[in-house]
């Protein structure tokens, strides 16, 4: 298996392409924590081609990150209450048939990186409206 590309989000809003690399024993879960800063994590299915990692505590002193939260809603196929994300936030593809964690397709990708953008607009939005 090869290492994965995903997006990083961290509570700026901004995000970045990173690379997270595989152990010696062929896992991701090291690569997660060190990029998340965190020493747990949970996984949260947005759609059947996207899963967003964050923060097991979710609310462990980091900061509220405004847009994993706005797009963690974006991907909620009806309207619920959502629970607010602090810290960094990785979107990555969903697993394989053997559990493995894939890259975002380019689709995904897209999607992923258009939401970001939505939600930022709206955020700029909302501070000349206040």
């Amino acid at each position: 298996m090869g290492d994965v590309e995903a997006v990083l989000i961290g509570p700026d809003g901004i995000p970045h392409f990173v690379h997270i690399p595989r152990d010696a024993n062929d896992s991701l879960l090291d690569g997660f924590l060190q990029v998340l800063k965190t020493d747990a994590i949970d996984v949260i299915e947005l759609s059947d081609r996207v899963d967003l990692w964050v923060e097991a505590s979710w609310r462990s002193g980091q900061p509220l990150n405004m847009a994993a939260t706005a797009a963690l809603q974006a991907f909620s196929p009806l309207p619920r209450h959502v629970i607010p994300v602090h810290g960094a936030a990785l979107f990555t593809g969903p697993p394989d048939e053997h559990g493995e964690t894939q890259l975002l397709s380019k689709p995904s990708l897209a999607t992923v990186l258009h939401v970001l953008a939505v939600v930022e607009q709206v955020s700029h939005a909302s501070d000349v409206d206040a």
